[in-house]
């Protein structure tokens, strides 16, 4: 079995929270979910090992594609939680006093007591309950925060509007520890006795290396742990001295690489690294203490999935922006503006997780650029169709705008907007993985600043020597069919190396290189 160790964490203080549905959320594209699909597709038996107090758990693991894999968690052993599946629970079911005014918003529901705020009731994006803060004196008193099984899992109280204090429950409402937020200590109830050996722990992490340890013990040898390098469970893993085969995943920046020491001490106890990036890897084999296989393997497979790009009349260029810094953001519009002037069947896709208000504020950056350049026009809309494209009689033909922007927070919202994309252009420093992997499973061309090997030069992308290159690039892939298609044939030979069965076959001959070491 193959057991995975995920970084899923939103904060500092071992929580993966969900967050309102009206709250944007950062895509999750993150090494542990695209490998525990790749190995799951690829009829391997896999397992979740989770480290973070998350009662959304199944929820989450729904929205990833990812239900229903086993799971076992360290704050589930804790509160004596052993059932699974989604469970229904309304706010309406709850004890309310019978005088509240209730108000409800497109966002929130809010309870009125007095005609003061008595209650703010907060939902996920299937419509689940999530908590309710609960006021005094329009001040936070504390949080009643639910579990996506159905029953309350913790509450959160706080002190001057600051989290101070959280106690867990487990099904029945009993109490199984405490929590102190402030000075960190760990209060274990009289109901979770026995599970661990102590009453009290100075910390959270201490108590959680307790309860992995015991569940490390239970588990087979012949078990690989992947773990997910991140400072705050490292030590945890590493400090049960594991039987069971270890595997470090290292991903973007999630750990520091420049602390050569704590790099050596974690690679000493494992028997293979894997990087999603060339440079990562290249850092960590120049080490001349590292003796344990090292290698770069795509977190992400391919899922080949041309687009309908040569069926559109519009050229859409596909451009994200988010870490695009100045004044390579500048140059790369000023040459893509430049060639929609002279091409007018060219659009641009600008893509971003932002939203609402800065959304609108990227918007109002990107018209200001226009005015500057004297190219207004462009962020004007135009006839989508030709004159002579065949139309039903009436009808109208459409129009669209040149300049679109897009807020992409997930993965089906990606591989939608890249649907009917022609080309993207991502020249940023660090080109993203996922995107370059997207692209490769559209048979989409991309045109990068950075050499990585998911990408090669007038191949299936064009690698610019500097940013004054971007409109040669686009000459290229949007002036003609030939270049393009020779790029999509590039790209379905290209996505035969990127399967899950493939990417699951190199990890598995990389673990039979690599040896335990002893002791």
């Amino acid at each position: 079995m193959y057991i995975f160790l995920p970084s899923w964490y939103t904060d500092q203080n071992w929580n993966l929270a969900g967050r309102p549905w009206h709250q944007a959320q950062a895509s999750h594209f993150d090494d542990a979910v695209s490998q525990l699909r790749m190995f799951r597709h690829a009829g391997e038996e896999t397992m979740i090992w989770l480290l973070a107090y998350a009662p959304q758990l199944e929820a989450a693991l729904h929205r990833q594609n990812l239900y229903p894999t086993p799971f076992w968690s360290a704050f589930d052993a804790l509160q004596g939680v052993d059932f699974t599946g989604i469970g229904v629970l309304s706010f309406e079911e709850l004890s309310w006093p019978a005088d509240l005014e209730w108000i409800e918003t497109p966002f929130v529901i809010t309870a009125f007591h007095g005609g003061e705020r008595y209650a703010r009731v907060e939902l996920d994006e299937e419509g689940r309950l999530l908590f309710i803060d609960y006021y005094d004196r329009d001040k936070t008193h504390h949080r009643d925060i639910f579990d996506d099984r159905g029953f309350l899992s913790s509450r959160l109280f706080f002190a001057g509007e600051v989290p101070a204090r959280q106690e867990f429950y487990d099904p029945q409402g009993i109490l199984r520890f405490t929590r102190n937020l402030l000075s960190g200590r760990v209060e274990i109830a009289a109901a979770a006795a026995g599970l661990v050996s102590k009453t009290s722990y100075d910390s959270m992490a201490a108590c959680l290396g307790e309860l992995l340890a015991a569940k490390l013990h239970q588990t087979s040898a012949k078990d690989c742990l992947i773990l997910a390098v991140d400072a705050r469970q490292n030590h945890l893993v590493l400090d049960a001295c594991p039987d069971q085969k270890l595997v470090l995943s290292f991903f973007e920046d999630r750990f520091d690489l420049s602390d050569v020491r704590e790099v050596r001490h974690l690679l000493a106890g494992a028997d293979l690294a894997v990087t999603d990036r060339e440079r990562e890897a290249k850092i960590l084999r120049q080490d001349k203490e590292v003796k344990i296989p090292v290698r770069d393997i795509s977190p992400f497979d391919t899922r080949l999935s041309l687009g309908c790009s040569q069926r559109s009349w519009d050229l859409k260029v596909y451009l994200p922006v988010d870490g695009l810094e100045e004044p390579y953001l500048s140059k790369a519009l000023e040459q893509i503006f430049r060639y929609m002037q002279t091409n007018s069947k060219t659009a641009l896709i600008v893509g971003t997780q932002r939203s609402g208000q800065e959304l609108e504020a990227l918007r109002r950056q990107f018209a200001g650029r226009l005015v500057r350049l004297q190219m207004e026009e462009l962020g004007e809309e135009r006839t989508a169709l030709p004159d002579d494209e065949d139309q039903e009689p009436g009808e109208e033909k459409q129009k669209s705008p040149r300049i679109r922007f897009v807020t992409v927070r997930s993965e089906s919202e990606l591989i939608q907007v890249l649907e009917d994309i022609r080309l993207i252009v991502d020249v940023r420093d660090q080109p993203d993985l996922y995107l370059q992997i997207s692209g490769i499973s559209a048979g989409i061309p991309q045109v990068n600043y950075r050499f990585t090997r998911y990408v090669e030069h007038q191949k299936d992308g064009y690698i610019i020597p500097n940013i004054d290159h971007v409109e040669e690039a686009l000459d290229y892939y949007l002036t003609g069919l030939s270049h393009w298609n020779e790029a999509l044939v590039y790209c379905v030979k290209k996505a035969q190396e990127y399967t899950g069965g493939s990417l699951v076959s190199v990890w598995k001959k990389m673990l039979e290189k690599g040896e335990k070491k002893d002791g």
